[in-house]
């Protein structure tokens, strides 16, 4: 018996049995469906990432200077123009400019909207940047507690995380020590919680009361020189490496400057965010696929029920000639065809699922071809390796006890 007649014959028995089969598919239809719609969601996560921060330029990287102290912006020019001509001149860089956008510190009015300046305590320090809470959404704690309306009348803050390490030996250390800013002195009444990923960025925060019992002196944004450049780097080239060199030029040209250049790359930040989805996409993915097992077992049970079924048939066609081999192909072939075909109707209805879904999301979830070639691979695997046991004992039947039992 040849390979195509063995086919047809597989194909014929599946015919024979559709209430059957299509029962059995169901348990591969609802796992492949649930990881086709995972993975089209997750791709659909990442495609949407990608476009929204497409807009930052993919070769433009943001170099900005870091006081130490946010007082010294008024004196220090950590960004010139002749450093922008310099920065030109470095290999990898196609184009440099200046963010007009962001500039020391600026304030035209009154009332103060936030409070700079460093902090020290127990031979520690650490610079305090802190905005009004009542901008904010309460975060969460990792010790302490948040502001209550008894507090107006005090000088309060809630640090970060960060500041809270640079001063103590742990969160709950700094609660009710009172810190020295701007000779002011704050109570520490919170610390918030540790910051999940380089994206969550926090500020220190106090009461609109206390800035505004805070003295300062204002200054017109013009004194303030540009603390943040543009750089564009040139295709083929190692941003990392040209960015070390900027910031190494720019370092020498102001040696003793009180604070650091840092770089932010938005693609450093898509490549983690995607890595991120990719990760969590994946590992639901896989609980997802947990219910595949379910269906290979129901494969793998309904064909031992065939095999029992028609153990006089496979004694008659080995006693006249079938191999072994041909029995074990063709009832393979049946459990491959169950999951292939369970598989396909598993991607069109987890691709028809995941655009329903994606009408209540703000992205279209995206069915990849990588995702439609692994759904159709997995569900052929699964038909060989839950129907390779049932095959293996099909072929092994002797024709006279097969036929007579």
């Amino acid at each position: 018996m040849n390979l195509i007649n063995i086919i047809q014959g597989a194909l014929i028995n599946i015919k024979a049995n559709k209430v059957r089969v299509f029962l059995t598919m169901i348990g591969i239809i609802i796992g492949i469906s649930s990881v086709v719609v995972i993975l089209a969601i997750g791709d659909g996560v990442k495609a949407y990432f990608a476009e929204t921060t497409s807009e930052l330029g993919g070769n433009k990287i943001e170099v900005s200077f870091y006081p130490n102290n946010y007082d010294d912006l008024a004196t220090i020019k950590p960004i010139t123009d002749d450093d922008i001509l310099m920065i030109e001149e470095i290999k990898g860089v196609s184009k440099a400019e200046i963010n007009k956008d962001f500039y020391g510190e600026s304030s035209s009015d009154s009332s103060p909207t936030y409070l700079s300046g460093s902090a020290s305590i127990f031979g520690q320090s650490t610079s305090i940047f802190a905005e009004a809470y009542e901008n904010y959404p309460e975060p969460e704690l990792a010790a302490g507690r948040y502001f209550e309306s008894s507090d107006v009348l005090n000088d309060v803050i809630v640090i970060t995380y960060q500041n809270a390490l640079s001063l103590f030996s742990s969160p709950e250390e700094a609660i009710g020590v009172a810190i020295d800013i701007n000779s002011t002195m704050y109570e520490i009444i919170g610390v918030q919680a540790k910051p999940a990923s380089i994206f969550d960025w926090s500020y220190d925060l106090v009461q609109q009361a206390s800035l505004d019992r805070t003295p300062v002196t204002l200054v017109d944004e013009a004194e303030f020189a540009p603390r943040s450049a543009y750089i564009y780097i040139e295709n083929g080239f190692d941003y990392d490496a040209v960015i070390s060199e900027v910031i190494k030029s720019l370092e020498e040209a102001h040696e003793g400057i009180n604070g650091s250049y840092e770089s932010w790359n938005p693609g450093d930040m898509v490549k983690e965010m995607n890595e991120m989805i990719s990760a969590i996409t994946l590992f639901i993915a896989f609980i997802s696929a947990i219910s595949l097992l379910v269906g290979g077992i129901g494969v793998m049970n309904i064909m031992y029920v065939s095999v029992t079924e028609r153990r006089r048939e496979i004694g008659i066609r080995r006693a006249i000639g079938a191999t072994p081999n041909s029995i074990l192909l063709q009832f393979l072939f049946e459990a491959m065809f169950v999951t292939l075909i369970g598989g396909i109707i598993g991607i069109l209805t987890g691709f028809v699922l995941s655009q329903i879904v994606g009408l209540f999301l703000p992205f279209t979830p995206i069915l990849s071809l990588s995702a439609f070639v692994g759904a159709s691979s997995t569900s052929i695997i699964i038909g060989i390796i839950f129907g390779i046991v049932p095959a293996r004992k099909a072929a092994n039947l002797e024709p006279i006890k097969a036929i007579y039992n």
